[in-house]
């Protein structure tokens, strides 16, 4: 297959797989907005929204790296995918340490428990956000949107199902918990997935240093991506409280399918431009080996 139609096949399907999320979910919140108040909604959209701001955070930017590295070199493939899940579940698990402390000192108690299952959650994001950059590096974007909008019909389907039933928001965080762990199972078995790549033995001290070193600037610029698309649903929910934020967050979820298309050719394009880099790498090195002989 061409480059430019490599890079046309993973942008559609990286536009379809988000959009398709986007529009599930608001369709989700336009439903939750009609059955509850402001109060509900809004305790949930914070609650939401933390998960969706911290679910790549312990991987601290890294995933970034995996993609690039394992284009580049497919056989270092099991020393960093290794190296890159170890550092992230202990990072998550510090990261929900964080997350159960912070929801216990600043946030209302009727929050504590959904904010706890949050924490929790990130552990099997790790599993899920590894597993797709892998895929991703292996440019298997349908795969990835298979599984991303499959994760989200069976969530909303849970959520509708407990919205209707009378339940409330712990109740949706639980089935937001279980979906996580389900897509993780899923990246873990693939075929292609973790299972064939992660073993704890090649997690190197010397490779995991390495990485650590490495990933300043790569989590400098997840957290700019997270602060610019998530921090105004913290802000708001922290200064205004739950009702404004359930105004805010239904509306808000039209704009955001907006900015879709552009992180979708993004993605696409990571993989190939990772690849040219390294062949032009390469040729640099043989065009100047010539030169010394």
């Amino acid at each position: 297959m061409s480059t430019g139609r490599s890079i046309l096949r993973g942008a559609v399907m990286t536009t379809a797989m988000r959009i398709s999320v986007a529009a599930i979910t608001f369709g989700f919140f336009a439903l939750a907005a009609r059955h509850w108040g402001a109060q509900h909604l809004g305790e949930f959209s914070t609650a939401f929204a933390l998960f969706l701001m911290l679910q790549q955070v312990p991987l601290l930017g890294l995933h970034f790296v995996l993609i690039r590295d394992v284009v580049q070199a497919p056989d270092a493939a099991r020393n960093l995918v290794s190296s890159v899940l170890m550092l992230g579940l202990m990072s998550s698990v510090a990261l929900a340490v964080l997350v159960a402390a912070a929801a216990y000192v600043i946030y209302p108690r009727s929050l504590f428990i959904a904010l706890l299952l949050v924490a929790v959650a990130l552990l099997p994001s790790v599993v899920t956000s590894t597993g797709e950059a892998l895929l991703i590096a292996r440019e298997r974007f349908e795969t990835v949107a298979l599984i991303a909008v499959s994760e989200s019909v069976i969530r909303t389907i849970l959520w509708i199902g407990i919205i209707v039933s009378g339940f409330g928001v712990v109740a949706l965080l639980t089935a937001l918990l279980i979906c996580r762990v389900i897509a993780a199972w899923v990246y873990w078995r693939h075929e292609r997935g973790l299972a064939r790549e992660f073993s704890v033995r090649a997690a190197t001290r010397f490779e995991m240093r390495r990485l650590v070193v490495m990933s300043p600037p790569f989590f400098g610029i997840l957290l700019l991506t997270v602060c610019v698309s998530r921090l105004d649903f913290l802000m708001l929910s922290a200064i205004a409280g739950p009702v404004a934020l359930g105004l805010y967050s239904a509306p808000y979820r039209i704009a955001e399918g907006f900015l879709m298309i552009s992180q979708a050719v993004t993605v696409a394009l990571f993989p190939r431009i990772a690849k040219d880099c390294a062949v032009n790498t390469d040729n640099e090195k043989s065009e100047n080996f010539s030169l010394l002989e």
